[in-house]
């Protein structure tokens, strides 16, 4: 069993530090994106790495998130408990949940004030 979400509120500075990490940790293999189009994908040195905007990966509780961060996922991820922090790791889950949020929101999901800043 998995915590369903994130324990910490997500604000700016969680965001931040999220995307800071990500892009320092995870970015290289999982791309920009999180598309799984990473720089060991394009010289291939991993052919095949996790799109983190699958559906089988946005369904999955934050907590599963987190303890693939820290434990890996076979065959090709390693743990990076070692070297993210707890509280980094969750700002990690946050930041790849905003990434998948920023991929597949409706216009109705935007608040209606924000809408009129979008093209």
């Amino acid at each position: 069993n998995f915590v369903e979400t994130n324990p910490f509120p997500v604000t700016d500075t969680l965001m931040a530090r999220g995307q800071q990490r990500y892009q320092i940790n995870c970015l290289p293999c999982h791309g920009p994106q999180a598309d799984g189009n990473g720089i060991t994908k394009k010289i291939g040195a991993m052919p095949v790495v996790a799109n983190l905007l699958d559906k089988n990966a946005i369904i999955i509780p934050d907590g599963q998130v987190f303890h693939i961060i820290g434990q890996g996922k076979a065959p090709n991820m390693q743990g990076y408990a070692a070297n993210i922090e707890i509280n980094d790791r969750w700002a990690i889950v946050a930041y790849v949940r905003s990434l998948q949020r920023a991929r597949f929101a409706t216009l109705e999901e935007v608040p209606a004030a924000d809408r009129a800043t979008l093209k």
